[in-house]
């Protein structure tokens, strides 16, 4: 970098003042100095003293690790470039001196210099890998926890609420189908600032919204203060505010409050594109992701070279696939979200018979939940969901949340809400049931109304064959 660093282009005299000392230094000795030598090399009082300080302080803070699989790359890659020189040459003279029958005999090699790994990955075998297999299944960091209790039971897959919070899980793709309109955003948001405030860190990747109007909503549910309330404000004073509540909240959950970085990006970008934009915010911020959410997934497009839209099963098979690729490399949770098609707009219980554009994430995603509403619920800001697929616990489970459009906040309703939550559900399905006994066309209605359901207020379990009744929470008979 040095070449281009012109001194002309600092503002601070700090920092004109160390790139001339190390240009000078580079100069005269032909080497980079350390920083001892910058540190002697200062003039201890006026600009150079305030820098010496920064290189004190700099200095003396602690470095992050070198990343394992970093190091093995660098050097797997290094002992590639050099043999292959040495066969390069080889071959060289061979082919200069005609003799093709030494140039073929070398290929072998040329490939066991590909094939070259320090990788020692041989899986893992089940009895003398039984502890480490423990220690993963009781890993509670496995997944990102969720702000909603039925939720989190689940897809908590210990059923120990004390172990295990369930969520979001690691390694793996959760999508929200949701009708337009209905807090899919929200609820991304929501779930996203509960993870920081339990100390995990989240990437919110926009494909809609401008940064600042998912900060707002972030701002909103985090303080618990009406979204409108920020606008006009002193900025200095909102900042210090968010400050010392981040700084209250750690020392109450006894590790750093979660970072959450918002980024917005075009509606062309790609799931490798994502990729490469976490390697740079986990470089710049030291920091390593935790969960990543893409607002949202219908409309971003596939790795350059795949369907590209031609194909709308196989696009949709490709995305999910690309960001699961990149959720089990990098040990995060990806969340997203896609829309009902037209035939769920108005249809509470629509499924996955109802998404948009590409059934290939019904087959790819490993969680799907939907975010449903009709008129009467929206009156209450009541959200009808129920789990469609699960690979982390039971499917077809319903449970009832609501969206507080004030504080941005998608949360459990009250066991009072939920009541009247049941009330508005069994008043849809009589609705259905006479619009198809009239034969009107129609929603899809579910074959069992029984559908077992755990929600705060219910009195629900998930053991084996005690069913609870959707409307009213008793044992099915």
């Amino acid at each position: 970098m040095l070449p281009i660093l012109d001194v002309g282009l600092f503002d601070n005299n700090g920092n004109k003042s160390l790139v001339k000392l190390i240009r000078t230094f580079i100069k005269k000795y032909n080497k980079l100095p350390n920083s001892q030598e910058i540190y002697t090399s200062l003039e201890p009082v006026g600009i150079g003293g305030e820098v010496r300080d920064r290189l004190k302080f700099i200095c003396g803070s602690p470095l992050q690790k070198m990343d394992d699989k970093y190091c093995s790359d660098m050097i797997e890659s290094f002992y590639r470039e050099k043999k292959f020189h040495g066969i390069l040459v080889k071959q060289a003279e061979h082919w200069h001196n005609h003799e093709m029958d030494a140039v073929r005999a070398m290929i072998p090699e040329v490939q066991r210099v590909l094939a070259f790994s320090l990788s020692t990955n041989i899986g893992q075998e089940f009895i003398q890998d039984a502890v480490e297999m423990m220690r993963r299944l009781n890993n509670p960091e496995e997944s990102i926890p969720t702000r909603i209790s039925a939720l989190s039971i689940f897809t908590n897959q210990n059923r120990d609420p004390g172990k295990f919070h369930g969520g979001y899980y690691r390694a793996a793709v959760s999508l929200i189908f949701g009708q337009p309109n209905k807090g899919k955003t929200l609820c991304m948001v929501s779930e996203g600032a509960f993870a920081i405030e339990n100390g995990y860190n989240v990437v919110y990747i926009t494909l809609e919204m401008g940064e600042e109007k998912i900060w707002n909503r972030l701002a909103a549910n985090v303080t618990g203060k009406p979204h409108w309330e920020f606008f006009g404000r002193n900025e200095e004073e909102v900042a210090q505010e968010l400050n010392d509540y981040a700084t209250m909240v750690s020392a109450k959950i006894g590790k750093p409050y979660g970072m959450f970085r918002i980024l917005d990006l075009p509606t062309t970008t790609t799931p490798e594109e994502i990729n490469t934009y976490l390697d740079e915010i986990e470089a710049a911020t030291g920091r390593k992701v935790d969960l990543l959410i893409v607002d949202y997934l219908g409309i971003a497009k596939p790795n350059k070279g795949g369907a590209n839209g031609n194909n709308m099963f196989q696009d949709g098979v490709e995305k999910c696939e690309q960001l699961r690729d990149i959720a089990k490399k990098r040990r995060i949770a990806v969340l997203s979200a896609v829309q009902f098609n037209r035939t769920g707009y108005h249809n509470i219980f629509a499924g996955m018979e109802n998404v948009e554009g590409s059934s290939g994430y019904n087959n790819t995603a490993d969680l799907i939940y939907s975010l449903t509403s009709n008129d009467a619920m929206n009156e209450n800001c009541f959200r009808m969901n129920i789990i469609l697929k699960s690979r982390f616990g039971p499917a077809g489970k319903s449970f009832s949340t609501k969206c507080d459009f004030t504080t941005m906040r998608w949360q459990a309703t009250t066991p009072e809400e939920e009541e009247q939550w049941q009330v508005l559900v069994k008043q849809e399905m009589e609705e259905q049931r006479a619009l198809r006994a009239g034969g009107g066309g129609g929603k899809r209605v579910p074959v069992d109304p029984s559908i077992e359901q755990v929600s705060p207020g219910s009195t629900g379990n998930l053991r084996p064959g005690t069913s609870n009744n959707l409307l009213t929470g008793r044992k099915a008979s």
